[in-house]
């Protein structure tokens, strides 16, 4: 992909990502009765998205955080969130670009997936409150910008041929096409289908007072001998005349900790989660490509791959060494078909002990399942990048 198409579907992914956190929050307004802050959170997730990505690119760092959440914190208050919340929103944003300049495929349907999950546990649990649509809207909602995203990432890769892209797009569109059919369809059959969900869960609860009602009989046979209790008992550890019950905000005050706690904890786990690795970023390469360039060996991609799963490896190590052979094929150094490391390291034009090393360090990994240490892992990383220095120099 040129520059500017990575760009763009990477705003794009981050923007479905940005449209799941605010499902996630709609119940909390929703519980204390308060209007959905939309327009709130769209100036508060641009002005993020805005600030951050030019802070990152140039620093390179995990550490500008620090400096950069705070601020957009305040934009959030000047908002009408409350501080804590603000902050949290901001940690969680610079978490989601962050992650974008870190991985060079990120995948849409296990975004969707996790959409799809809380839109309808959000749904169900809202059914008899009359508030559950604004869920499935977002979720379908989401699906079609996910199928849009997918079809604007398969026209931009000039790897793949016509034919293989003619097949995926006519997979993808008719996808589009069947959910928008069964999107329409539930519309118009929407007080149907209430009354079909009502009636099922009404089955559900006969069905289990049926079941339970044995056990209850089987318990009235048991004559237990019960003393009652006098009013001074009955009154429990309130029993003095003096002694009224009188319950005040403390309750209220007690949840309201209750959710500081658990808020501060998710954003600790946040924090944890972007720091874990702190130093310098291995940034998403943007490799300048045309319609007639050809990707050796990555060109022969199965195109019915399907969309739940990720064509880069989940070990660190292989990952990184998978992008590199992506950054070789494009630059004209693509590893053969069956070719082994070592023959393709063979004809390569760089330094002998970087190829030694990566070569060795991936060949640990891949055939010996090693673990490999934290300094190991930087000098591998640091050989790579040194190669295609040298490449993009050459």
């Amino acid at each position: 992909m040129k520059p500017w198409q990575i760009k763009v579907t990477r705003f794009f992914h981050l923007s479905l990502e940005m449209l799941l956190l605010f499902l996630i929050i709609i119940p909390l307004y929703y519980a204390e009765e308060k209007e959905l802050p939309i327009f709130p959170f769209i100036v508060l997730v641009s002005t993020a998205i805005i600030f951050y990505e030019p802070f990152i690119q140039k620093f390179k760092t995990e550490k500008v955080g620090i400096l950069l959440i705070p601020i957009i914190g305040l934009v959030g208050i000047s908002v009408g969130f409350h501080f804590f919340f603000a902050l949290l929103i901001s940690t969680i944003i610079f978490w989601r670009v962050l992650s974008h300049y870190k991985d060079n495929d990120p995948n849409e349907m296990n975004l969707f997936i996790i959409t799809f999950i809380v839109g309808v546990v959000f749904f169900l649990y809202f059914f008899f409150t009359g508030k559950n649509e604004i869920f499935l809207i977002i979720t379908f909602f989401q699906f079609f910008l996910i199928v849009l995203l997918k079809t604007l990432k398969l026209a931009f890769q000039s790897s793949k041929s016509n034919t293989n892209k003619l097949t995926q797009l006519k997979w993808q569109l008719g996808s589009f096409t069947a959910l928008g059919g069964i999107t329409l369809l539930a519309i118009f059959s929407y007080q149907m289908l209430h009354t079909v969900v009502v009636s099922i869960f009404k089955l559900v609860f006969y069905v289990v007072w049926l079941l339970g009602v044995p056990f209850v009989y089987l318990a009235s046979l048991f004559n237990f001998e019960l003393r009652r209790r006098g009013p001074q008992e009955e009154a429990g550890f309130y029993s003095g005349p003096e002694s009224d019950l009188t319950l005040d905000e403390t309750t209220a005050a007690n949840f309201d900790m209750l959710l500081w706690i658990a808020g501060g904890a998710i954003l600790i786990v946040i924090l944890y989660i972007i720091f874990r690795k702190s130093g310098s970023l291995i940034l998403r390469e943007y490799i300048q490509t045309n319609d007639q360039e050809e990707l050796s060996s990555f060109s022969q991609d199965d195109h019915k791959k399907g969309w739940f799963r990720s064509s880069r490896p989940k070990n660190e190590i292989r990952r990184m060494f998978y992008d590199f052979e992506k950054f070789m094929a494009k630059k004209g150094h693509g590893r053969s078909y069956n070719e082994t490391v070592e023959d393709w390291f063979a004809r390569l034009n760089a330094d002998e002990e970087l190829k030694s090393l990566i070569a060795s360090t991936y060949r640990s990994v891949r055939y010996g399942d090693k673990e490999i240490s934290s300094e190991d892992r930087n000098r591998y990383r640091h050989a790579l990048k040194e190669i295609k220095k040298a490449i993009k120099e050459a």
